[in-house]
């Protein structure tokens, strides 16, 4: 080795005051009663009184809202506001047809059995043919969003709901 050259290894650790995130951790939602959980689990040993504490986490939470960095909706909170348009996007798929998608949706079944092929087709034709999203195929949609939660599908609805994206009859 050349003299006052070090080998990587030898190199001193800079200090790094966030340290990765384990992907284990990272989560791209979570609901509103969850984040409270954490902050009051957190905040316990911060501060004292529980009207305090909600108060620091609304306050936070609007401010990272109106900078971009969370966004939230019908009792969820998008710690990855792109998360938010990755539940959208599947609905508007412009390639979306039943003929198109019969073979994923034949694995899908294989796979969850909680559905049929043809209930899914003719979910699919709906959607397609006539802007009729089922709730039976959502899971179908929804299904590279593995993050996504069922227990959650209900405020998700409510957020394209009431963000005019679906409308109920």
């Amino acid at each position: 080795q050349d003299a006052g050259l070090m080998d990587a290894s030898e190199l001193p650790a800079a200090d790094d005051p966030e340290p990765p995130a384990d992907p284990e951790q990272r989560r791209a939602y979570m609901t509103l009663g969850e984040l409270r959980e954490r902050w009051a689990s957190v905040a316990s040993g911060i501060t004292s009184g529980e009207a305090a504490v909600a108060d620091v986490l609304s306050d936070a939470v609007q401010l990272m809202c109106d900078q971009g960095e969370l966004f939230t909706s019908s009792n969820l909170v998008f710690l990855d506001p792109a998360f938010a348009t990755q539940v959208l996007k599947p609905l508007v798929e412009h390639w979306l047809s039943s003929a198109r998608a019969k073979p994923e949706v034949i694995e899908f079944v294989k796979a969850h059995r909680d559905s049929s092929v043809q209930k899914l087709l003719g979910a699919i034709d709906a959607l397609t043919q006539r802007g009729e999203l089922r709730e039976a195929l959502l899971p179908f949609l929804w299904r590279s969003l593995s993050e996504l939660r069922r227990d959650d599908y209900d405020n998700i609805i409510r957020m394209l709901v009431d963000g005019g994206v679906l409308i109920e009859e």
